[in-house]
């Protein structure tokens, strides 16, 4: 894999959320104007602009000096009227590259050193300190080493003096020593360097992609490896039931197709819950699509709806709405046949991808089956496996490769549900099929697929090393949370660590997507143990009561708080329902639970079940 030193600076503008809610029409002007004085300023001191994010922007340099310099002069820029306040963050470090991204500790420290900026202010690492420290128009000041969230030693902070600019104050400097925890990591500065670091650092050329509308003074040109950063939301749907899937999938297929040109999807299961939590909270429309933007931090949102007929007949269409502007590209319509649905797919996309660009429809990725037995079983089933859902998830995701066994993403799924079913030989099998098959994988999912298979083959430190590398790219990605989370509760033990240090691992995946099943679990058997009686009926009242984990949670909350009588009527209504897989999960509940008084009835419950 490539790799090569580069001077890496982040910029984003201060208080811009709360400048939005407040003056949304002047957040826009600041955010034009900061753009503004980027591009000239980038440019005219030899970097280039990897990536504009939200309000901020992830910019590449090959040297160090002029990185320092050029952060100076868009600070002193930036005073002028209408003033910007920013903050920018400086590192020099080996960063490695591929044709998915951008990563590394090179990035990593830029962004967690910007987060410790202030408004004014350029903070650099004590390489760039070391690079500028001869240079006669550059002064720094130390001010602090610093620990940051999975860099393995501390960094040296300075802050550049020079030109009058602003310098963490002695206060600021103390409260870096929490710069290693959760608040600094999923900051607002840290949302944004997720997308940034999605795009592939611009120093080196894949593509070049001219995006143009034709609209006159609104034309858009954007630099080599600028990608749009995009939200997709699901897609209404109109008539059958059984074709709903449809509808439910278009999401992910389109996100599927679209990624492998100019445009870069955000996590769509994320959205999916996001969308549901603020339609239920009344909005709709741009509203919504704003708010969607805001979290995510994506530049478009991609909405629409499809209509299946009872003859068979399906239609989609979709729009895109540009944030920033309000502007809205579409609708764009398509029709096609229910047997047809990837048809319909692959030309919708492609009226997007060439309503917005003039790039290379061959950009354009394939989709990892054209079975549409196999893709409806797929979502059906992934569905129910985020859900926690795992004897279902099982059966449908079996149903989908039984339709297609070629399809790789539902070996790797059906592995994850397998084990979370507590069927080990089901889940070691399916990932070796899913391994035997990852050239039909995307790069990052051929990535995840690795450190779970390492997870499952018991190598514990490599699967945490390939989890972390995944981690620090895509700080919110629920399955790459959940990953990590699952290694260091499931191996910790094994190693003398805490498994406690799983745990905001878990809660983070709640905060991205707050139905991830297998995640819930792992926080209430935590609240659990912490004897945090608020906290676990807080989530247990999200638990679906017909889920297969409702009554074996309900066996955790009579042990940990209830009575003898309530211990007792848990255990009578476990040894009524007598399946598989109420038996399976309560004995996680009893090893969980083993140092709670009377828990051992549980145990000799399952025992006796199980015929042993």
């Amino acid at each position: 894999m490539p790799r090569q030193l580069a001077a890496i600076m982040f910029a984003d503008i201060v208080g811009y959320t709360a400048l939005m809610q407040e003056d949304e029409r002047r957040a826009k002007l600041l955010r034009d104007r900061q753009r503004e004085v980027l591009e000239q300023r980038v440019s005219e001191f030899g970097g280039e602009i990897v990536q504009f994010y939200g309000d901020g922007a992830l910019c590449g340099f090959q040297s160090a000096i002029q990185a320092v310099e050029c952060a100076v002069a868009v600070q002193v820029d930036l005073r002028d009227e209408p003033p910007v306040s920013v903050r920018i963050g400086v590192h020099l470090g080996d960063v490695a590259f591929d044709k998915t991204g951008v990563y590394g500790d090179g990035v990593n420290v830029a962004a967690r050193i910007e987060s410790l900026s202030v408004a004014g202010g350029v903070l650099v690492s004590g390489k760039i300190a070391e690079e500028v420290k001869n240079h006669p128009r550059i002064s720094t000041q130390f001010l602090a080493e610093v620990p940051l969230k999975n860099v393995k030693e501390p960094q040296k902070v300075f802050a550049i003096t020079n030109a009058d600019l602003a310098v963490p104050t002695p206060k600021d400097v103390k409260g870096w020593g929490k710069a290693g925890g959760k608040a600094w990591f999923f900051g607002k500065g840290w949302a944004k360097w997720a997308a940034s670091a999605a795009a592939v650092l611009a120093l080196v050329a894949v593509y070049s992609v001219v995006s143009n509308r034709g609209q006159g003074s609104d034309e858009r040109a954007s630099t080599p490896l600028t990608r749009e950063s995009i939200a997709i939301m699901p897609f209404t749907f109109a008539g059958l039931a059984d074709d709903r899937w449809m509808a439910e999938g278009m999401a992910m297929n389109l996100a599927t197709k679209l990624s492998g040109g100019i445009f870069l999807p955000k996590d769509i299961n994320q959205i999916r819950s996001l969308a549901e939590e603020l339609e239920g909270q009344g909005l709709n429309g741009p509203p919504l699509y704003k708010n969607v933007a805001g979290v995510v931090e994506a530049d478009l949102v991609l909405y629409g709806g499809l209509t299946a007929e009872p003859d068979g007949t399906v239609s989609a269409s979709a729009s895109l709405f540009e944030v920033l502007s309000e502007e809205v590209v579409g609708p764009l319509s398509q029709e096609g046949r229910v047997e047809g649905y990837l048809d319909l797919v692959n030309e919708l996309a492609l009226a997007l991808f060439s309503e917005w660009s003039d790039a290379d429809p061959s950009l354009l990725a394939d989709l990892p089956t054209d079975d549409p037995i196999a893709q409806k079983a797929f979502f059906e089933g992934d569905h129910e496996f985020r859900a926690g859902n795992y004897i279902s998830a099982v059966d449908l995701l079996s149903e989908a490769i039984e339709a297609d066994s070629t399809f790789s993403i539902a070996h790797y799924r059906l592995s994850q549900a397998a084990l979370y079913a507590w069927n080990w030989d089901l889940s070691r099998q399916a990932v070796e099929d899913a391994w035997n098959l990852r050239s039909g994988l995307s790069p990052l999912n051929v990535r995840l697929l690795t450190a779970w298979r390492d997870f499952l083959n018991n190598n514990a430190d490599r699967a945490e090393e390939n989890y972390r590398l995944l981690y620090d790219e895509y700080p919110q990605r629920p399955e790459v949370l959940a990953g990590l989370g699952s290694v260091l509760a499931y191996y910790n033990p094994l190693r003398g660590r805490p498994s406690r240090d799983a745990v905001e691992y878990f809660e983070d995946v709640l905060e991205a997507d707050p139905n991830y099943g297998e995640a819930k679990y792992h926080v209430l058997d935590a609240a659990a143990r912490d004897g945090d009686e608020q906290k676990f009926n807080r989530l247990m009242g999200t638990l679906n009561p017909e889920s297969s984990q409702a009554l074996p949670f309900e066996a955790v909350s009579a042990f940990a708080f209830g009575s003898r009588g309530a211990q007792d009527e848990v255990v009578l209504r476990l040894e009524e329902a007598g399946t598989d897989p109420v038996v399976y999960a309560a004995a996680r509940v009893a090893a969980l639970l083993h140092h709670y008084p009377g828990a051992e009835r549980l145990g000799r419950l399952l025992l006796s079940s199980r015929g042993s």
